[in-house]
């Protein structure tokens, strides 16, 4: 469409250098006019949370865990949020289902920050891969665990030194 657009104001140029703008330049510069909107598009707090999907409550609480910086207010009582918090906010999300706490996302959105290499994220995603194969281990144990003690269960009134002895045999 971009070559549409400079076509346009291309061939009135050549044909016809001191007449006002035709129908298609009005085109061509209305639809420009509209991609670097929609490209520069700024969103309030509560855009940018809808936007996402999430509580704006979230937005404040990574900011205020320094995952997420504060924009300054450029016109009126509104902060404005560009493409790149929602870029921000999206990697955030998307490692915290990952299971990355708020500390390691901290060390990777640093290493976003500083242009660093990708390979850099490889130690960070090796610790995160060992800490979820040792969670599954314990999952999967307290799986086995729970199977036995539920065959084994006594066809009596539950009460707590029952329960008590139920769950604390899992050590």
């Amino acid at each position: 469409m971009y070559f549409f657009i400079e076509y346009a104001r291309t061939l009135n140029k050549k044909d016809e250098p001191n007449r006002k703008l035709t129908q298609y330049q009005y085109a061509a510069d209305s639809i420009l006019r509209k991609i670097k909107i929609e490209m520069s598009k700024k969103y309030t707090i509560g855009q940018l949370a809808k936007e996402l999907n999430i509580n704006v409550e979230t937005i404040r609480f990574y900011q205020r865990k320094k995952l997420l910086p504060i924009p300054t207010k450029v016109s009126g009582p509104f902060r404005e949020y560009g493409d790149d918090e929602i870029t921000r906010v999206r990697i955030i999300i998307s490692a915290k289902n990952l299971g990355f706490k708020l500390e390691e996302i901290k060390e990777i959105l640093f290493l976003l920050d500083k242009c660093a290499q990708a390979t850099d994220l490889i130690p960070i995603i090796e610790k995160k891969i060992v800490s979820l194969e040792s969670h599954r281990l314990k999952i999967h144990h307290s799986i086995e665990f729970l199977g036995k003690t539920m065959k084994a269960m006594p066809a009596t009134h539950l009460n707590l030194s029952i329960a008590l002895e139920v769950f604390s045999s899992n050590r």
